[in-house]
């Protein structure tokens, strides 16, 4: 799937399609949140060496990342490693407890 249908390359030239879009409209695509998971997904197989990609098949998704293009590894890389990271920083929910304690400070703070 990696290197066949060519899934890793798709990907990267999706996102860097959207980071041009973006940079002109300022709009990203409408798919990008799927996108994203979808690159997750990849980075997750591609970090978890020596796990089997398929009934059968002992080459792990690590080795066929490993096998692709030169350039199509750089994309990745540049993909995980930039966009795809400040993404998901950015997707981070914060949980309700830690803005009630930001909130009873302001609110403390404010009152006196």
């Amino acid at each position: 799937m990696f290197s066949h249908c060519r899934l890793v390359e798709r990907v990267v030239d999706a996102w860097e399609e959207n980071e041009e879009e973006e940079r002109r409209s300022g709009r990203r695509k409408g798919y990008m949140g799927h996108l994203t998971r979808v690159a997750n997904c990849l980075q997750g197989h591609a970090a978890a060496e020596g796990a089997p990609s398929g009934p059968g098949d002992a080459q792990s998704a690590h080795a066929q990342m490993a096998s692709l293009p030169e350039s199509v590894r750089r994309g990745w890389e540049r993909l995980a490693k930039g966009g795809l990271q400040e993404t998901n920083e950015r997707n981070v929910i914060v949980p309700a407890s830690r803005w009630a304690k930001f909130l009873i400070i302001i609110i403390w703070f404010w009152g006196n």
